[in-house]
């Protein structure tokens, strides 16, 4: 795949010979063991990558890399960087450094490991190439566009770009090209705030200074040269103001110290900037007041003037509204201000191919292109996902391709699902979901197996422990099953080498340091908690152990047994998401067989930026409901529910109650006939379904008020208002959150019945009547006109 840190043949000699000449300079780390053995096996390699590249006699043609050679070289690549990770620790710890040598085999490693990914995704029985073919091959990395319009689309994160390449192998590969993207928490708070504090320096304000002076000088002690107000600057007053706004995150660190002790494991004095921005961020999501935020943060309206607190207050909610992306970053994977997103999916791809399942995730690697001006582009280039995106807005066609039976046995996914959790706890991927997989079938209508999409949320500083998941990524104690080739894989690797793989992808020494730990958290788990198994009552009976099976006999396990343990798990999130899909769109798409494809040129549009708040999304349903009820157009659209069914006990019956009325809409919209513009409330038909519908919305608030109720005994409140900042942790602050959302939604519901509601609705209504009919006499008036068609 193109790379455009791909390195040269002279960039490759050139590094080559001055370890060469580092070896030779009799220097302190040059002379040591680890220095030795890392430059005798970079010197084996090297022969071994000539035997592939240099010419042979008789015609002068490199000898072709079959599969043996290409374990070999792989081999050799990994055995020089296990050694060179060793070299590089044992410098840092000596702290010891003569001339740049650390610098020159962190550079030659970075080379390796774009080596061990091109020689990854090389298949010998596709293509007959020399290993210098594939070298040239991936060094065409540069898509040249200048004088061309370049098509592209725009998530939420990102601009994208849809184009095709050429990879190492020769082969046409169809994907999109994401440009760089950066965190920028702080620096967009920053400038929010500069933009507010832009108010100090107009004549507006000038005029409020002599107040302010004289407040500013009662509230100090001077020194004795300062005899009153007039002595003061005006830059005093004015340095004094934009400093306390400058503020705001000390001040909200020192309230998140007095309200929430403990934030996602770290101790507010430790949290960075973005991580008190993230929390600030995620209170706003949660609908609290951007005032209360200001005050909270120690801001008062009297103290910075009402203008500026104001325009603050306005800031923060469309700072939040701009980027929802910074509660996710920020808070959960804990990143910083620049450090790079797009590249994460490269990371990932980059462990994949290590544990040699390199198709297991959409592969994404570091690209650039040369725009119509000639100017280059960096960001990171992804295939186009395999099989189905069942779970997007229009998923619900590839029910076509899937049969009333589609677990088998056997099922290939389930052991794709197990290796995807292992790729998922090493990378630290917080956010794989059943949204996040295409999903493929065979001809008969089976899941045989799944890629990973939309894998940006992932090398954080998360740890989870045996018994903690953090977020969607769960402890270890909560992995089930294990593929018994994928537990090799982890068991052999090691944390020199994953470094390695992960070099050169944007990744800081903090982020690569938490994938190693977690990689030997699991490693730790596999060697204590393991055991073999090959059925169905090995795994119902292992409790917490790890069962490792082979792939054969793991594909037989029935799919809803491994549903039944953890309701967080991925197995558990397909599961129900399926159901849903299922029970919504079967009888529209019956399975027909033979229309199983196992490609679909398409990437979730849908990326971690671009997620819907819970309380938003129910809310916009229950509208839509609503409406249909009333003299309302029936065409409305049933938006998504996030559904948090991971978990149990009243909050998993307030869901069921809520995907009832999900259900009971569209049963509405059938019923009465999606064609019809207009509802007559006084028709029977109508009626009844208004009925329905009535019932459906008391179950929801019936089940959201003992929800809630059992939150305020546990939390010790009395009122929805003190419950709304009440919730132990972010987690469940969020459900409390949602649950309120849906009161309100619901009280949105019932005010069916009030004149002044149903007057303006009534008022909507007629005037889109109007507006249709004034279209259809102009239609009608055009066909007048033009008259009676001539054959």
């Amino acid at each position: 795949m193109p790379d455009p840190k791909f390195p040269s043949a002279e960039e490759r000699e050139a590094i080559l010979k001055e370890l060469q000449e580092a070896e030779q300079s009799g220097s302190a780390l040059a002379s040591g063991e680890h220095f030795k053995a890392y430059s005798d096996a970079v010197k084996e390699l090297n022969t071994l990558m000539d035997e592939y590249s240099v010419p042979r006699e008789p015609y002068g043609l490199p000898r072709v890399l079959t599969s043996d050679g290409k374990k070999q070289l792989m081999e050799a690549i990994v055995k020089a960087a296990n050694f060179g990770e060793t070299f590089l620790a044992d410098a840092q710890q000596k702290h010891a450094e003569n001339g740049n040598v650390p610098g020159l085999v962190t550079r030659f490693q970075q080379m390796l490991s774009s080596d061990f990914e091109m020689l990854s995704a090389y298949d010998p029985k596709k293509a007959k190439l020399s290993f210098l073919e594939l070298q040239e091959n991936a060094r065409t990395q540069i898509v040249d566009f200048r004088g061309m319009k370049i098509p592209g689309f725009h998530g939420s994160q990102s601009s994208r770009i849809p184009m095709t390449v050429v990879d190492a192998a020769g082969n046409r590969r169809q994907g999109v090209f994401t440009k760089a993207n950066y965190v920028d928490i702080k620096g967009s708070f920053d400038r929010m705030l500069e933009k507010q504090m832009a108010y100090y320096d107009t004549p507006e304000f000038k005029k409020l200074l002599p107040g302010l002076k004289e407040d500013y000088y009662r509230s100090r002690t001077w020194p004795a040269f300062i005899t009153g107000p007039e002595d003061l600057e005006d830059e005093t007053v004015v340095d004094h103001l934009k400093e306390k706004v400058r503020s705001f995150v000390s001040g909200y660190r020192d309230h998140l110290k007095n309200t929430m002790p403990d934030i996602l494991g770290t101790d507010p004095k430790d949290a960075t900037d973005e991580m008190v921005l993230s929390m600030a961020a995620n209170a706003l999501v949660d609908g609290e007041d951007p005032k209360k935020i200001l005050k909270d943060a120690g801001l008062s309206e009297k103290e910075i003037t009402p203008k500026v607190f104001e325009g603050l207050a306005k800031g923060l909610k469309e700072y939040v509204k701009d980027d929802l992306s910074m509660v996710f970053n920020g808070a959960v994977l804990q990143l910083k201000d620049g450090d790079r997103i797009d590249q994460r999916n490269s990371a990932m791809s980059s462990v994949a191919a290590l544990l040699g399942v390199p198709n297991l995730i959409a592969r994404s690697t570091n690209m650039k292109y040369l725009d119509e001006n000639g100017n280059p582009v960096e960001g990171t280039f992804t295939d186009y996902a395999d099989g189905m995106d069942l779970f997007s807005r229009d998923g619900g066609k590839y029910m076509t391709q899937i049969s009333n039976n589609p677990f088998g046995p056997p099922c290939g996914m389930i052991s794709s699902l197990a290796d995807l959790q292992v790729l998922d706890y090493i990378c630290g991927n917080v956010d794989r979901h059943g949204g996040n997989l295409t999903y493929i079938t065979d001809e008969y209508g089976t899941f045989v197996g799944v890629q990973g999409i939309d894998n940006d949320s992932a090398f954080g500083l998360c740890r989870p422990g045996a018994d903690k998941a953090f977020n969607k990524l769960l402890g270890t104690d909560d992995m089930q099953i294990m593929t018994k080739s994928m537990k090799e894989k982890v068991e052999s690797l090691t944390p020199d080498m994953l470094r390695f793989a992960l070099r050169g992808r944007g990744l800081s020494q903090e982020q690569i340091q938490a994938a190693c730990d977690r990689l030997t958290d699991l490693q730790q788990a596999i060697k204590t908690k393991s055991k073999e198994a090959k059925s169905k009552s090995d795994v119902k009976s292992a409790g917490d152990t790890l069962c490792v099976m082979d792939k054969e006999d793991m594909d037989n396990l029935p799919f809803k047994l491994l549903t039944e343990k953890n309701e967080a798990s991925i197995f558990n999130d397909f599961n129900e998401r399926f159901k849903i899909r299922k029970l919504r769109d079967r009888q529209q798409y019956p399975f027909r067989m033979g229309v199983s494809v196992k490609k679909d040129p398409k990437l979730t549009e849908v990326s971690t930026t671009d997620r819907k708040y819970t309380a938003g999304g129910i809310s916009e349903s229950m509208k839509s409901m609503s409406r249909a009820i009333k003299n309302e157009v029936v065409g409305f659209e049933v938006g998504d529910l996030s559904s948090f069914l991971r978990s149990s006990g009243k909050f998993r019956d307030m869901v069921s109650a809520v995907k009832n009325a999900k259900s009971v809409a569209g049963k509405i919209r059938k019923a009465v006939g999606k064609d019809k513009q207009m509802l007559d409330r006084n028709d029977p038909l109508v009626a009844e379904q208004a009925r329905k519908a009535n019932q459906a919305m008391a179950k929801v608030r019936a089940a959201t008020e003992a929800y809630l109720q059992k939150k305020m005994t546990e939390r010790h409140v009395t009122t929805y208002e003190e419950l709304r900042h009440a919730g132990k942790s972010p987690y469940e602050q969020k459900r409390i959150n949602y649950a309120l959302g849906l009161i309100d939604s619901v009280k949105a519901y019932e005010k069916i019945n009030d004149p002044d509601a149903d007057k303006k609705e009534k008022e909507v209504t007629g005037a889109r009547a109007k507006m249709a009919r004034q279209r259809q006499a102009e239609e009608n008036a055009k066909k007048k006109a033009e008259g009676p068609i001539k054959n």
